[in-house]
């Protein structure tokens, strides 16, 4: 498989895009903090992350052959196996065919995949394609923006959500700094976002 990463500008342009399509209120916030929200070093960051060596992350991951990249021409070019015919590839939508067996087994490997930076907190931050890492200032600063997001999704798609789950959110929204700052002072580690 060839995957050919866009840069962190052109994404942030297309969320950027993307924002405005919901209004101009969500749009004007969003781009005030569209820089972080993760999208940073996104073209560099899988690149980097197939570097590593550590077999409780190779284990894991498709055979890595080769990266390119060339700043000046903007290109950024993974090469890696294609996965085919897997046990339960392609299963989310219908987990009936996952036992017991399966279970453990992803789980085991989520913990293994995850145990590589667990409490290197430090070591991550300093990496520059690792973007920007969201601590309790940051995310309480970005809370119009969660507001604007819940707005948005609250009018847009009124029958997902009973009115208990819109009040949690708000709630969960606004008391940012005090759980935040509980998760500031946790170990962390690097984590593959849907872990798909």
């Amino acid at each position: 498989m060839v995957k050919i990463k866009p840069l962190d500008e052109e994404v942030i342009l297309m969320s950027d895009a993307m924002a405005s399509m919901a209004g101009r209120t969500l749009a004007s916030i969003y781009n005030k903090f569209r820089k972080q929200i993760g999208f940073l070093q996104c073209h560099t960051r899988e690149l980097e992350i197939y570097k590593f060596t550590d077999l409780r992350f190779t284990n894991y991951m498709p055979v890595f052959y080769e990266a390119y990249q060339n700043p000046k021409r903007e290109a950024y070019v993974l090469v890696a196996e294609l996965l085919q015919n897997m046990h339960l590839m392609n299963s989310v939508d219908d987990t009936t065919t996952w036992g017991t067996k399966e279970i453990k087994a992803a789980l085991q490997g989520a913990a293994d995949f995850h145990s590589v930076w667990y409490g290197k907190d430090s070591e991550l931050r300093q990496l520059q394609w690792m973007g920007k890492i969201l601590g309790t200032p940051s995310m309480t600063e970005m809370i119009p923006l969660w507001d604007a997001l819940y707005i948005h999704y609250t009018e847009e798609f009124p029958d997902w959500f009973e009115t208990s789950d819109n009040t949690f959110q708000r709630e969960l929204i606004h008391d940012i700094p005090n759980w935040w700052s509980k998760l500031d002072k946790m170990k962390k580690t690097q984590v593959h976002n849907d872990f798909n």
